[in-house]
């Protein structure tokens, strides 16, 4: 997913120091599906740099490090948040009846 957003050839990923290995096997998965949808190839190169408490995932740098895609747990639970801080105010409050 990371890969098709930044389209880009040649690509960084930064992973935690315990899941680089596992990044790498995801990684072979990823290029060869990046290969079969947009017909190019992409070189990648994983790191170890997600600071060792985070919940895992990876940051994608592209463009010589000016755009990253950031693709850890923690990004995405917190823009999970957001989505449903509506659902969560219901639930808490129950329905407003001045709104639609």
């Amino acid at each position: 997913q990371g890969l098709l957003q930044l389209t880009e050839a040649k690509v960084t990923i930064l992973a935690r120091s315990g899941d680089v290995q596992l990044a790498q096997e995801a990684l072979k998965a990823a290029s060869k599906a990046y290969k079969d949808k947009t017909g190019r190839d992409v070189s990648a190169e994983v790191k170890d740099g997600l600071d060792k408490n985070s919940a895992g995932g990876v940051i994608l740098s592209g463009h010589a490090g000016k755009i990253n895609v950031n693709n850890t747990l923690d990004e995405r639970l917190r823009l999970l948040e957001d989505k449903m801080l509506p659902e969560i105010r219901i639930d808490l409050f129950g329905p407003n009846e001045n709104r639609k």
